[in-house]
This record gives structure tokens, C-alpha cells and sequence, in this order.
């Protein structure tokens, strides 16, 4: 699969942008910068908490699909 990048941040490349609204987590802008069969790896570019801004994370694909209401992609997580 040939992946078109969208830009890069702290030197990585991003696939693709996850917005996040949720009560219990806040919300988030994350860029994804690998993703994997189970994970998907990325940075916070916004959070209602600016400590995590800049912060890395990873999060399994099967905790975004069981959430999907709270999930908005620039892409579509079902070609990952």
C-alpha cells in the first residue's frame, strides 16, 4: 500500500489526524504516525490539557472502534 503523507511533526510523518470528543478523556486533535495491525501511534497536537500537548501516545485500534461515536479521522481507520 502506497501511504500519501499529510505533513510531518517533531520529524514524523503523519498519516493521518484523529479528533477526539469525549467527556471522560476531553477533547484532542492527535496526528497519527504509524499504525500497526493492533495500534495506532501518534502525537497530541491539541488537548484540553496543554500538558499533554506535544506528548506521544499509542492506542489500540479496538478501543477507537468500540468508541467510534467520539472519533472523527481525516482518513478512514478501515484502511489501516
Amino acid at each position: 500500500m502506497i501511504l500519501k503523507l499529510m505533513s510531518k511533526i517533531n520529524n514524523k510523518n503523519v498519516i493521518f489526524y484523529m479528533l477526539r470528543k469525549s467527556k471522560e478523556y476531553g477533547n484532542s486533535i492527535c496526528a497519527v504516525t504509524k499504525v500497526t495491525s493492533k495500534l495506532l501511534y501518534g502525537i497530541f497536537v491539541y488537548n484540553d490539557d496543554p500538558s499533554k500537548i506535544n506528548k506521544t501516545f499509542q492506542i489500540k485500534k479496538d478501543k477507537v472502534t468500540e468508541k467510534i461515536d467520539e472519533f472523527d479521522f481525516t482518513k478512514t481507520l478501515d484502511s489501516y
